[in-house]
């Protein structure tokens, strides 16, 4: 069975997890929210090449409901996890939001 964290420990893990990842995390839902709303706002033409220029692509979509969202939720999961004192947990579901935080930062390139 593993040993919860004490106040100390979880107030040293909970600042830097707010800072770190969570904060991120809100900006990161908050820009591909703006970006599924912009999708192509000037010049779009399906005709061209990449998804970019398809406001209907699915990309759009699974940017902000596959990938941001779920950070997201991994995020504040290790919040919870970081107050109910349970570190491997948090950690673990800090390293599910910072995957795919890197996966949404690289997918408009792909």
């Amino acid at each position: 069975m593993q040993a919860r964290l004490n106040i100390n420990q979880r107030i040293a893990l909970g600042l830097p997890a707010i800072v770190f990842v969570w904060g991120p995390a809100i900006l990161m839902t908050f820009l591909a929210l703006y970006a599924n709303g912009l999708r192509c706002d000037d010049a779009c033409d399906p005709s061209a090449p990449g998804w970019h220029n398809n406001p209907g692509a699915w990309q759009w979509s699974a940017q902000l409901w596959g990938l941001a969202v779920p950070a997201l939720i991994a995020a504040t999961m290790t919040l919870v996890f970081l107050i109910e004192g349970r570190g491997r947990r948090a950690a673990i579901s800090t390293a599910v939001a910072v995957v795919l935080a890197v996966v949404w930062l690289i997918a408009p390139a792909l």
